[in-house]
C-alpha cells in the first residue's frame, strides 16, 4: 500500500496553466518586486528592533500602517498564486517553498491580529508575551534565497549535508571521548597525590573533573575556546606519554580529522551544485539563443546586397575570410568548406539563398544533431 501511495504521488503532475493571471505571476518583474518587498521588510524589522531597544519598547511611528502594508503585499502575492495554481499550490514542484510561504504568512497574520488586539485593549504584557510571532519577520529573510540562484544552491548544499554533518558529530564525539577518558584516568591519580590547595590543582580539577568536561576542554583546545597552551600546562605534570598524546591529538584533529570532514562536505556540496535536467535544458536554450543572435549578426555582415537572405556565392566568399571562419569556430561550427556547408544547410540542390533567420535556425539545429 505504501508503494502504491508513493507511485501515485510520483505520478502527480500539475496541469499546464495559462491566462492573464499566469502571465502576471510568472513575469520576471513579479518575483523581483516581491524580493524587493521582502528585503525592505527585513530592513524595516531591523530598524524597528533598534528603535525599540533605544527607547525600551516604544514602537516607531506609524509602525502599524507599515506592518499592514507589508502583510497586505504578501496576501496579494499568495492570492495571485492561488488563483493560478489553486490546490496544486501545495502539491507542485515548489511545494516545499510554498508551504514555507504559507506558514510565514499565517504567522504574519497572527502577529497583525495580536498587534491590533493588544492596542485595542491596552494590554501591553499580552502583546509582549506573543513576541514569538515576530519570528516570522526574521524567517522571511530566507524567502529571498528562493529568488537568488547562488544563495539557493548554497542553502540546498547545506541542507543536503545534514546527514554527513550528523555522522561528523558522531565521529568527533568518539575521538573526544577516547582521548578524554585517557587523560581523566591519569589526572585522577595525579590529583590524589598532589596538594589540593594549589592553583594548578584547582585548574586541573576544573578542566578535567569529568569525562564530559575533559571532552569539552579538548574540543575548546582545537576550536579556539581555550588556548591549547593552557591545556598543555595542565597535562604536562602527567608525564611525557600524556604530553605526547595531547600533541598527537591536536595535530591529528587539525590536520587529519578536520581536513577529511571538510573534504566530505565539499564533495557533497559539489554533487548538490550540479544542475538538474531542467536547469541544463534552460541553460542550453539560453546558449542557443545567444548563438543564434550571433549567427544573425554574422549573416547580416555578409549580406552585401541587403536582401535579408544569404546567397550561396556570398557565403562561399565570406568563408574564405579566416576571421569569419574563426567566428563560426567559436560557436562550435566548422565552415572551412563554405560550398559544402551551404549545401548542407540548403533543403535542396536548387536552393540558392536562405532567409537570415531561417539560416541561423538551421545552423543551430545542425549543431544539435551533430
Amino acid at each position: 500500500r505504501v508503494t502504491r501511495l508513493l507511485a501515485w504521488w510520483a505520478r502527480l503532475e500539475e496541469p499546464p496553466r495559462s491566462g492573464l493571471a499566469h502571465r502576471f505571476v510568472y513575469h520576471q518583474c513579479f518575483d523581483k518586486v516581491v524580493a524587493l518587498v521582502i528585503i525592505a521588510n527585513t530592513l524595516y524589522t531591523a530598524y524597528q528592533s533598534n528603535y525599540e531597544m533605544e527607547r525600551l519598547g516604544v514602537s516607531p511611528p506609524n509602525y502599524e500602517i507599515v506592518e499592514l502594508a507589508f502583510v497586505g503585499v504578501y496576501v496579494l502575492e499568495m492570492a495571485a498564486k492561488l488563483l493560478v495554481h489553486r490546490s496544486w499550490y501545495w502539491l507542485n514542484d515548489d511545494m516545499g517553498w510554498n508551504i514555507f510561504d504559507t506558514l510565514l504568512l499565517s504567522i504574519s497574520l497572527c502577529d497583525v491580529i495580536m498587534m491590533l488586539i493588544g492596542d485595542s485593549f491596552g494590554n501591553v504584557s499580552f502583546a509582549r508575551s506573543l513576541r514569538l510571532f515576530k519570528m516570522g519577520k526574521i524567517l522571511r529573510v530566507f524567502r529571498t534565497i528562493r529568488f537568488l540562484k547562488a544563495l539557493r544552491v548554497m542553502m540546498e548544499s547545506i541542507a543536503g549535508s545534514f546527514v554527513s554533518l550528523f555522522w561528523s558529530f558522531i565521529m568527533i564525539a568518539l575521538i573526544l571521548f577516547v582521548f578524554s577518558m585517557f587523560f581523566v584516568q591519569q589526572m585522577t591519580v595525579v590529583l590524589i597525590d598532589t596538594d589540593s590547595s594549589s592553583e594548578l590543582w584547582q585548574q586541573q580539577r576544573y578542566y578535567f573533573g569529568s569525562v564530559e568536561r575533559a571532552s569539552l576542554t579538548l574540543l575548546e583546545s582545537t576550536m579556539g575556546g581555550v588556548d591549547w597552551e593552557v591545556t598543555y600546562q595542565l597535562i604536562e605534570p602527567l608525564g611525557h606519554v600524556y604530553v605526547a598524546a595531547f600533541i598527537f591529538y591536536i595535530t591529528f584533529y587539525n590536520f587529519a580529522v578536520m581536513n577529511i570532514l571538510t573534504g566530505i562536505f565539499v564533495e557533497n556540496a559539489m554533487k548538490l551544485c550540479r544542475p538538474d535536467d531542467e536547469e541544463r535544458v534552460a541553460e542550453q536554450r539560453q546558449k542557443d539563443a545567444r548563438d543564434m543572435d550571433e549567427l544573425k549578426r554574422l549573416a547580416v555582415s555578409i549580406d552585401t546586397d541587403g536582401s535579408g537572405t544569404i546567397k550561396k556565392d556570398e557565403f562561399v566568399f565570406a568563408a574564405q575570410d579566416p576571421e569569419f571562419v574563426s567566428c563560426f569556430a567559436a560557436l562550435g561550427i566548422d565552415v572551412a568548406d563554405g560550398d559544402a556547408f551551404f549545401k548542407n544547410m540548403a533543403r535542396s540542390d536548387y536552393e540558392r539563398e536562405i532567409d537570415i533567420d531561417d539560416f541561423a535556425r538551421r545552423v543551430i539545429q545542425a549543431r544539435v544533431n551533430a
